[in-house]
């Protein structure tokens, strides 16, 4: 019998060499196009995000997809070729596009962790569910302008009317009535709260999540009558874990907060309303950077022990390259903006210091995206405005109807606008494939290409995960 060690060493070795098996499967030719080249990774990857039709003979259906990954390269080819001095435009996108998946990828992370839901806990919040709470809210995004809700609730002011005064314009029913609300559909602790504070009680002000301050009032109980458990199990089980992995996000993002020490500055608002809502007659500076917009600060922070700040000219670059500005007259949406934006700053950091760009993943979608744009910008130009005449669409609709029976097909001239609508979507397409195979057989003038036929024979078809080779 061989002994532990040597099943162990063989063991390993086996494994090693069915990886190092399947890399080099992975990484083998299919095709090149210029100085770009397609493997099979790449053809598997393209493969498993699109259905099979089993009506296709396989060697046709691996021809066509490889045909369809050739001319995405060709087309990256020659948008690379013009974009050899990059735009102002690219250079955005391409960091824009860095940012958001950076971010993207860093989300991910919040929300990742084992989150369970027991049956005991379904069961208590079907219990939950059989009664409804009348709730009324005031919410604003602002600590002090909360407490200063509350200190005139306590001076005798009807809760309405507070309400309208302070909530958040356009968040909100008029008077914070949020009628008749059943358990689980509030975040907490407003939904524990509006199940056990006293009728009349003012609850607050609390924090909610990381999207502002809340105050509460419940003027009303009532029981209901709910279906059966077994009816409402999943849907309880599916909201309960929803519930849970929003809180466990929502921790994340309190700690990355708390571990930067972010600090908005006192007169961070009053100074944005101050510069887009200039008197009549007054034009101030708006959107155009001044002097001292670098020393303008806004908010505070602290990354590797050393203090930063979001200044003013930020704030500029930030309207500048996300084109989206709150409504400069209401200084609770400037408030919620600023505190966006100061966190998207920090979020930005953090994904930075993990180096979240560089996983293979997150790589890969921004590398895509990147294409997708480069080979837009060489396709729009040439097919992005194509229309379709009146004879393009009669000649089209001739050859869909010649083999219809006879009388079965109404007449071009008969037909409504629906179908002439469509009809002219398809005589675009044609077109538009037309143009593009032409102007893909000179790309092949300019990139050579070749093709492994045999190699593309020996990849299985139709794909599964389990020829991916990626884990």
């Amino acid at each position: 019998m061989a002994s532990p060690r040597v099943v162990l060493s063989t063991g390993l070795a086996l494994a090693g060499a069915l990886l190092l098996t399947s890399c080099t499967r992975e990484s083998r030719v299919l095709a090149r196009a210029g100085d770009e080249t397609i493997t099979v990774g790449d053809f598997l990857e393209a493969a498993a995000g699109r259905q099979v039709d089993f009506m296709v003979p396989p060697d046709s259906a691996r021809a066509r997809l490889l045909e369809e990954l050739i001319s995405q390269k060709l087309l990256l080819l020659e948008a690379r070729r013009l974009n050899n001095d990059i735009d102002t435009v690219t250079k955005r996108f391409v960091l824009n596009t860095r940012r958001d998946e950076g971010l993207r990828a860093l989300a991910a992370t919040f929300g990742s962790g084992d989150v369970r839901v027991s049956e005991s806990e379904i069961r208590r919040a079907w219990e939950w569910r059989k009664t409804e709470s009348r709730v009324f809210l005031v919410f604003t995004s602002d600590e002090r302008m909360a407490t200063q809700a509350h200190d005139e609730l306590r001076r005798g002011a009807a809760f309405p009317a507070i309400a309208d005064r302070f909530n958040i314009p356009g968040t909100l029913p008029p008077g914070g009535d949020l009628g008749f609300i059943d358990a689980l559909r509030l975040p907490n602790p407003l939904d524990d709260a509006a199940r056990t504070i006293t009728i009349g009680e003012v609850f607050g002000p609390v924090s909610i999540e990381t999207e502002g301050y809340a105050l509460m009032v419940v003027v009303e109980r009532r029981p209901v009558n709910v279906p059966p458990l077994e009816e409402l199990h999943d849907e309880l089980r599916q909201v309960l874990l929803q519930r849970k992995q929003r809180a466990v996000s929502i921790r994340r993002v309190q700690d990355l907060i708390a571990g930067y020490r972010v600090r908005i500055s006192p007169d961070a608002t009053s100074r944005l309303f101050e510069r887009f809502n200039r008197p009549e007659g007054s034009p101030g500076p708006g959107f155009e950077t001044t002097a001292g917009d670098d020393s303008t600060v806004l908010a505070t922070y602290e990354t590797n022990g050393r203090a930063g700040v979001y200044t003013m000219k930020d704030a500029l670059q930030d309207l500048e390259e996300q084109g989206e500005a709150p409504a400069w007259s209401m200084s609770a949406q400037i408030d919620r903006w600023l505190r966006a934006q100061t966190m998207r700053r920090m979020a930005l950091i953090e994904v930075e210091r993990r180096h979240l760009t560089e996983d293979p993943a997150v790589a890969r979608r921004i590398e895509r995206r990147i294409d997708a744009y480069l080979v837009e910008s060489v396709t729009d130009p040439l097919v992005g405005s194509l229309t379709a005449s009146d004879e393009e669409m009669k000649e089209l609709y001739r050859r869909l109807t010649a083999n219809a029976a006879p009388g079965t097909a109404p007449a071009y001239e008969d037909l409504g606008p629906a179908e002439l609508n469509q009809l002219n979507d398809m005589a675009i397409a044609q077109r538009r494939r037309e143009m593009l195979g032409r102007f893909e057989n000179e790309l092949r003038l300019k990139f050579p290409v070749t093709v492994d036929r045999a190699a593309l024979a020996r990849v299985p078809w139709p794909p599964s995960l389990s020829n991916l080779g990626r884990g």
